[in-house]
């Protein structure tokens, strides 16, 4: 019997890399090349978003040092990025900018995974891309490569806007995503354990696994070898080896 609804991790699950770092940096470059373009153009204005882009790097600096110290959590790293640096810009820029990621990096697009939860979702298993991470980024990627209808669901982060310019990306799904998981997925929608499967790769996923049935946690291909290991000996996580293998695993759920 197939799994009714099966929850997925995007970075480093369905898609080869380990978060959304590289966008961020790409939004970031493209909102303050724009602004240099409208300085030169002699739009004075735009100086002021460069004196916030030099603000911006030294909180962010500051940031990351205190989340790596524990002081803080990761959505809190990651506030200077929206305040001094996404806010306020064209959301078309945004837009674009994210677009033009996707198609760059549609290749990264895992299809040992891919494959099998297409055949899983045509026998009637709903499918839910489940990150922290920016989902118009998740989109593009999937509709470059050939893949945007795939999916029934993206539980993520969204970019906040008004009147057409940033606010910022939401923070949700970053300091407790096994709480939120929960939350979301268990007590909001009252799906049944018994009826879920998750695939994740990263230590933050891991505690999905103990709210879920022995064997309803998958660890995908492009996880470390480690936790591979460490899931199947702790949780009996299943690990394929390989595309067929895990079509068999999901059809006999």
């Amino acid at each position: 019997m197939t799994a009714k609804h099966i929850v997925l991790d995007w970075s480093g699950t369905l898609f080869g890399m380990p978060d959304d770092q590289v966008l961020a940096r790409k939004l970031a470059e493209a909102v303050l090349g724009a602004a240099g373009r409208r300085v030169r153009r002699g739009r004075l204005g735009a100086l002021a978003v460069l004196g916030r882009f030099a603000l911006g790097r030294v909180a962010l600096q500051r940031a990351r040092k205190r989340y790596n110290r524990g002081e803080i959590g990761l959505a809190e790293a990651y506030e200077p990025f929206n305040r001094y640096m996404l806010r306020g810009a064209p959301l078309g820029l945004i837009e674009r900018t994210a677009d033009a990621y996707g198609v760059q990096h549609a290749g990264l697009l895992d299809r040992r995974m891919l494959q099998p939860l297409a055949e899983t979702r045509a026998g009637g298993s709903r499918l839910v891309i489940y990150s922290a991470a920016y989902d118009r980024g998740i989109r593009a990627v999937l509709d470059a490569a050939g893949a945007g209808g795939a999916f029934d669901e993206l539980v993520c982060n969204v970019l906040d806007q008004e009147d057409g310019r940033a606010l910022g990306l939401t923070a949700r799904y970053r300091d407790d995503k096994a709480g939120d998981f929960k939350a979301e997925f268990l007590d909001r929608r009252g799906w049944s354990p018994s009826g879920v499967v998750y695939a994740g790769d990263n230590p933050v996923d891991e505690p999905i696994a103990a709210l879920l049935p022995r064997g309803h946690f998958i660890v995908p291909f492009l996880a470390p070898d480690a936790f591979k290991e460490h899931m199947s000996a702790e949780y009996g996580a299943f690990v394929p080896e390989h595309a067929d293998e895990l079509s068999a695993y999901l059809s006999a759920l």
